[in-house]
């Protein structure tokens, strides 16, 4: 399973480091793995994406850092056809 981590600079509408993690899965150690990789890079945001969902706790546990925001397989479609007019369908890994 492959998870990637990637910090950005700041852009022109959001003022501070934004960290974000795309995950395969559905663990509440990810959140908290995001918290401290945006506490250490002093990110002012997290942003968290599955391709699939979030479990109620994981969702808790956002809440509770307040500055990190989930973004589930659902509103990733969403996202992706309304900022670059593309459909996209989310399927379960390929098995090699």
């Amino acid at each position: 399973m492959m998870t990637a981590l990637h910090v950005s600079a700041p852009s022109p509408q959001v003022r501070a480091l934004i960290a974000v993690k795309l995950i395969p899965l559905r663990d509440t150690s990810h959140v908290r793995e995001l918290a401290g990789a945006m506490e250490e890079k002093k990110a002012g945001w997290g942003i968290l994406i599955t391709t699939s969902r979030f479990t109620p706790i994981c969702e808790q546990k956002a809440r509770e850092h307040s500055r990190m925001e989930l973004i589930d397989g659902n509103r990733l479609v969403w996202l992706i056809k309304e900022h670059l007019g593309k459909k996209v369908l989310i399927g379960p890994p390929s098995v090699k």
